[in-house]
């Protein structure tokens, strides 16, 4: 295969891949918060353990 018909091929991947993705964008849910607002009212994970059912659980806070 020449080098011509590796970047014709690409090209053409490329714009199907372009319109699939614009015909599967779908606009956010109204209602739904922003990653931004999300971030802001995060609680930090708590320092102490209540009990040993977090440890089971591989809780990524402790």
């Amino acid at each position: 295969m020449s080098k011509l018909n590796q970047f014709s091929l690409m090209i053409d991947a490329l714009a199907e891949l372009a319109e699939e993705e614009q015909a599967h964008h779908t606009p956010p849910a109204p209602g739904l918060p922003n990653l931004r607002s999300v971030i802001a009212n995060a609680s930090p994970c708590p320092r102490k353990r209540y009990s040993s059912a977090s440890q089971k659980m591989d809780c990524p806070c402790y």
